[in-house]
C-alpha cells in the first residue's frame, strides 16, 4: 500500500512519467523495486501513460496517379535486330561545385538499343521540355530513310 501511495504521488506531480521515470524516481527516494512490479502496479491503478507510444501508422507521402503514364509498347523487349528501331531516352542530374541549386547540369542523351549506342544527347541548366526534344529533332534530320 506504501509502494502504491507513492507510486500515486510520483504520477500526480510528473504526469507524463512512464513506468522507468517513476521506478527511478523511485529508487531515487531509496526505495529498492523493480521496473516489473512498478509497472504491474502502475496497470493494476490505471496510471499508465499514453504519451510515448509507437505512432500507429507510417508516414506516406503517396498522392494517387499524377498525370498521363505512357503506354509499355517495349514489354521489356530491350534488344532488336535492326538499328533505330527503338530509341531511349533519360534525363539525368549531376551536381557540381557548391551541390546547390545552381550548381546543377542536365544531360538527356539518346541511345539506340540496337548497338547501345548514344546516337545524340542534350546538357542544359534547366529539365524543360524543349531540352528533351531538341536532341530528338537533331536525330531525326540525321537518321536514315
Amino acid at each position: 500500500m506504501k509502494l502504491k501511495k507513492m507510486i500515486t504521488k510520483i504520477k500526480r506531480f510528473n504526469p507524463n512519467y512512464g513506468y522507468r521515470r517513476v521506478t527511478l524516481a523511485l529508487i531515487n527516494n531509496n526505495v529498492v523495486v523493480n521496473h516489473k512490479k512498478v509497472l504491474r502496479l502502475m496497470k493494476a491503478l490505471k496510471l499508465t501513460t499514453n504519451s510515448y507510444n509507437k505512432k500507429s501508422r507510417k508516414y506516406n507521402s503517396y498522392i494517387g496517379e499524377v498525370g498521363h503514364t505512357a503506354k509499355n509498347r517495349l514489354h521489356r523487349k530491350f534488344k532488336t535486330d535492326r538499328p533505330y528501331q527503338k530509341l531511349t531516352t533519360d534525363v539525368s542530374e549531376f551536381r557540381y561545385g557548391n551541390q546547390d541549386i545552381n550548381h546543377r547540369v542536365y544531360l538527356s542523351p539518346i541511345m539506340d538499343l540496337f548497338s547501345d549506342e548514344i546516337l545524340t544527347f542534350s546538357i542544359s541548366e534547366h529539365p524543360t521540355v524543349d531540352f528533351t526534344i531538341k536532341p530528338m529533332k537533331a536525330l531525326i534530320k540525321t537518321l536514315p530513310n
